[in-house]
């Protein structure tokens, strides 16, 4: 329970490393793919058979050029074909897997080394560049994923800035301001409540007076 909950919490990061793996080794198995393809001759064969196999490795799958199908059937074919030098070679295409079975007798372009027959493969785009495509465009998916979701992750976690105490001195301030503010009304109202008495006084005088 506790390796589930921790999986849970850092799942972003493991999508990230797994996408970083996954553009490590295509990259790397591109780079040679393109070494062997440039150091390689072609030759043509012939199927002479296939074998069933089923395999359940998820790299296997992706190298052979197909999305992971697990617990599935695929072919192996086994290809006759001839060196400059007159000599006949059968070999089995381990790399080389189909999910439908090969026809014997059919004509197959086939890439070898001259003087290792034992690492030849079929002259086929999927089989050679498919799967390296495949698992880079996986691995810059997961990558891409994994940073966003870890940077919106810590964005959340980050504690927000406490707001800035205003000092006592300000408060006393502005508090002593709003009491004079709040005296000057006063004063005003008490000389304009005063003014009409003294008029009243006067006019109350002079009448006397005459």
């Amino acid at each position: 329970m506790r390796l589930t909950s921790l999986l849970y919490r850092y799942r972003n990061i493991l999508i990230l490393f797994l996408g970083l793996y996954l553009l490590v080794t295509a990259g790397f198995d591109s780079y040679r793919t393109g070494k062997y393809v440039y150091q390689a001759i072609t030759t043509e064969g012939t199927v002479t058979d296939y074998r069933k196999v089923q395999t359940e490795s998820f790299m296997e799958i992706l190298r052979a050029g197909y999305l992971p199908l697990l617990h599935a059937e695929f072919y192996q074919p086994v290809v006759l074909f001839r060196l400059e030098g007159g000599a006949l070679h059968a070999r089995l295409m381990q790399e080389d897997l189909s999910p439908e079975p090969y026809v014997r007798g059919d004509k197959v372009s086939v890439l070898t080394m001259p003087n290792d027959p034992s690492r030849a493969r079929l002259y086929d785009g999927q089989h050679l560049w498919f799967g390296n495509v495949l698992r880079l465009g996986l691995g810059a998916i997961c990558v891409f994923y994994g940073y966003c979701a870890t940077r919106r992750v810590r964005r959340s976690t980050v504690p927000a800035a406490p707001a800035p105490r205003r000092s006592t001195r300000t408060r006393r301030r502005k508090k002593s301001a709003g009491d004079v503010l709040q005296d000057a009304a006063e004063l005003l109202s008490e000389v304009s409540n005063a003014a009409p008495s003294k008029q009243k006084r006067r006019r109350s005088s002079s009448r006397s007076k005459k």
